[in-house]
């Protein structure tokens, strides 16, 4: 089994300096027998903040507290 996060990219393209835009956390879950499932969770993040290679929140993100970071690593791990 095989689970990926994305968020997908804003219409506008991202504004560098924007620091309350948020998108939503998409999940999709790709099984060996050809199950594909794909799902949209309550979670958001900024899209400036996100690392597709993390899955997460960028790790020099200094606008967003450590508890708020591990929160949602937290978040994501019981989704997943």
């Amino acid at each position: 089994m095989r689970a990926s996060i994305r968020i997908p990219p804003p219409a506008s393209g991202p504004a560098k300096n924007n620091i309350t835009d948020q998108a939503r956390i998409y999940f999709r879950v790709r099984d060996i027998g050809g199950v594909d499932i794909k799902a949209a969770s309550e979670l958001s993040i900024n899209p400036n903040h996100w690392s597709p290679e993390r899955q997460g929140y960028k790790p020099r993100v200094a606008l967003v507290s450590e508890e708020k970071k591990m929160g949602f690593d937290k978040d994501v791990g019981i989704i997943v």
